[in-house]
């Protein structure tokens, strides 16, 4: 593992969640920073709020996760870039994505629902 920061943002409902995020990528990007931006709820996924242009080659971050094995080369491939920045990546849930596609297995074999 390399010593890459690692910056999480969390809150409430309209708490401003996805734009802070956007901005701080935004921000790092400016600095040439490569930034992956992971949107986890899989409630209400926001990559196709944020790259509504995507939502159609976008493969779900629950599909990523649900690989047998997790490889820097799959993580760039579930990557879609941010359009304005050659720096900035995004990995979400995709709407619609089956409920089964979101369980995420622990290292124990214990399924989190």
């Amino acid at each position: 593992m390399s010593n890459n920061p690692l910056i999480a943002v969390w809150g409430n409902p309209g708490s401003g969640k996805t734009l802070t995020t956007i901005k701080l990528a935004k921000a790092l990007a400016a600095k040439k920073q490569n930034v992956l931006i992971l949107c986890c709820d899989a409630l209400c996924p926001s990559t196709s709020t944020i790259l509504p242009q995507a939502a159609k080659q976008q493969r779900s971050l629950g599909e990523l996760l649900s690989l047998p094995s997790l490889t820097q080369e799959e993580l760039l491939r579930y990557a879609l870039p941010l359009d304005d920045s050659p720096h900035i990546a995004l990995i979400g849930y995709k709407k619609g994505t089956p409920l089964i596609c979101m369980l995420l297995t622990t290292g124990s074999g214990l399924s989190i629902f």
